[in-house]
């Protein structure tokens, strides 16, 4: 689906005179927006998710059968043991137990078939549209040519939307338009623990992501129930630490706690903490097993009750995590996770088994959401909502460029919530719901800081200073964010009211 949310003022692009092309930020801050759509509640979303319920029931009935035949087995062999088994009363008996025997392990074979077919055929499905989207985005990038050219040429023109139309269309194209060293490392570093997960849980084995129970902070707001509105009083956790963790007390009475997961922070050669590369090794190729300790040992500091309401969210390789955590059964049995959001993580083209309402939210222009060469898995209750917005005022702030950074998707999420109407269908609206019914109230947010070390109690690799997960330098509020030390993690505003 492609849908206008609101209409656009005269943008750079191809067929307009360059003189009426020139931005003014005073009378344009937003120069166009637009939405598309792919998953959620569609027909054929709802019909896989029909048929891979009946599959699943269908494999519950061939291990009954499994069961049934390894008896009936046994029976066979204890009389087959007795002295008069020869008798010829017993024959014909025996001919009727053994054809029950055949007929069982047949129909074993054939359910058993029917499963593992309709899985196959599923998996061969969601292959092929991944295959299709992968091309459609690859157009999309080349039929904005024209308009990058223009942009390129005027004065005035947006080079942030340049440099991330080169960065996203090299990724996409499976390489790297511009020569960035540490852009490409970024994506080789992510393809890299996705497509050697055992190397990755191997190097991981022997480490252990530890928080400190002492939170490093804490603030309050009042949440308007707009999930814009929530990310934007995110925005300083990753300054400040690892795991964030917000009570909403609503009018009802209720509490609900919303999880949220910043991206990676690169420091040089430091490894120790917590959002190391190491943590995108964890991401991406150890389904997150120490960012899930991490994660339960600060709901149980933050005191969240098991069963309580929690709704995680995650920027970045933060998307990585929660993708992980809610498709971890035994964490969404422990917890009730009506929904979840990821907003500019990678593509992962695997299926989600629990039933969390799950929504991607990412740029148009954003190059790590396909780092991977993937794209997220649809399904009824998943949704990428995939938003083109342009900002003369974004600045590129890494080498993933301006369309990756929080505030560049925090300010598209909110323009998309005051268009909702226009831009999203109502069921995709009520998906979108599903999470946003939770984020109104008084939020109280504590955060957490972790650190990695080695399993006898050593810290990681560190580029000279003290394993302090309260002394990081600063600067990596989005992915990445390149420093060259020297500054560090200041304390965060007073808490608001």
């Amino acid at each position: 689906m492609l849908k206008s949310a609101i209409p656009a003022p005269v943008i750079i692009g191809p067929g307009t005179p360059i003189s009426e092309q020139a931005w003014d930020s005073s009378l344009h801050p937003t120069s166009g927006f637009s939405v598309r759509t792919a998953g959620g509640p569609t027909n054929i979303n709802l019909f896989w998710d029909s048929l891979l319920e009946a599959a699943e029931r269908v494999e519950a009935a061939a291990a009954v059968f499994t069961e049934i035949r390894q008896d009936l087995v046994t029976v066979a062999g204890e009389l087959g043991s007795t002295p008069g088994h020869l008798h010829w009363r017993s024959l014909g008996f025996q001919t009727q137990f053994g054809t029950m025997l055949t007929r069982t392990a047949g129909t074993e074979v054939l359910l058993d078939q029917a499963s593992t077919g309709a899985e196959a055929a599923h998996q061969a499905y969601r292959d092929v549209e991944t295959t299709v989207q992968s091309w459609f985005t690859l157009l999309l990038r080349v039929s904005d040519y024209g308009l990058v050219v223009e942009h390129l040429l005027t004065p005035d023109g947006d080079k942030s939307l340049v440099y991330d139309w080169l960065v996203t269309t090299g990724v996409v194209t499976g390489g790297l338009a511009l020569d960035t060293p540490a852009a490409s490392a970024l994506v080789s570093a992510l393809t890299a623990a996705e497509e050697h997960a055992d190397l990755s849980a191997e190097l991981l084995e022997g480490h252990e992501q530890v928080l400190d129970p002492i939170p490093a902070n804490e603030f309050f707001h009042v949440g308007d129930g707009t999930l814009g509105n929530h990310l934007q009083n995110m925005a300083e956790v990753s300054d400040h630490g690892d795991i964030a963790v917000s009570s909403i007390e609503k009018q009802s009475g209720e509490t609900s706690y919303v999880l949220y997961l910043p991206g990676v922070d690169i420091d040089g050669l430091n490894t120790d903490h917590g959002r190391s590369p190491m943590s995108l090794a964890d991401a991406f190729g150890n389904d997150s097993q120490h960012m899930s300790a991490a994660v339960e040992d600060a709901l149980q500091t933050a005191g969240v009750p098991e069963g309580a309401t929690v709704l995680p969210i995650g920027h970045s390789m933060g998307g990585g995590h929660v993708l992980n955590l809610v498709n971890n059964t035994s964490w969404t049995e422990k917890y009730t996770v009506p929904a979840a959001a990821t907003i500019g993580s990678p593509g992962q083209n695997k299926r989600v088994e629990t039933d969390v309402k799950l929504t991607h939210f990412e740029d148009e222009r954003d190059p790590i959401p396909h780092a991977l060469g993937q794209r997220h898995q649809e399904s009824a209750d998943r949704l990428s909502v995939i938003y083109d917005h342009q900002n003369p005022q974004s600045e590129v702030g890494s080498v993933a460029g301006s369309a990756h950074s929080l505030q560049h998707n925090t300010d598209a999420i909110s323009t998309l919530e005051d268009h909702a109407s226009d831009a999203l269908s109502a069921e995709e609206t009520a998906h979108l719901d599903v999470l946003r019914g939770h984020l109104a109230g008084n939020v109280r947010t504590m955060m957490f800081t972790t650190r990695w070390q080695s399993r006898d109690g050593a810290v990681g690799k560190s580029s000279g200073n003290a394993a302090n997960p309260a002394d990081r330098a600063a600067g990596s509020r989005d992915l990445p964010s390149q420093r060259t030390g020297g500054r560090r993690r200041g304390s965060p505003s007073a808490p608001a009211d």
